[in-house]
């Protein structure tokens, strides 16, 4: 019996968003790849921040 390919792979979703990042990022200087992850993280916690309880 052939197994049946699953129609979402996280490893490549991964590996795929890993790559965009790092495009953004290529040629950036140390303190400005550091000042793109404290935006990021500030975004991110925001959207936590917004969630119900019951989700966090």
């Amino acid at each position: 019996m052939k197994a049946n390919k699953p129609s979402f792979d996280c490893v490549d979703f991964k590996h795929k968003a890993a790559e965009k990042i790092h495009a953004r990022l290529q040629g950036l200087s140390r303190g400005q790849q550091l000042e793109y992850w404290k935006k990021r993280t500030n975004i991110l916690n925001k959207a936590i921040s917004e969630l119900p309880l019951a989700v966090r």
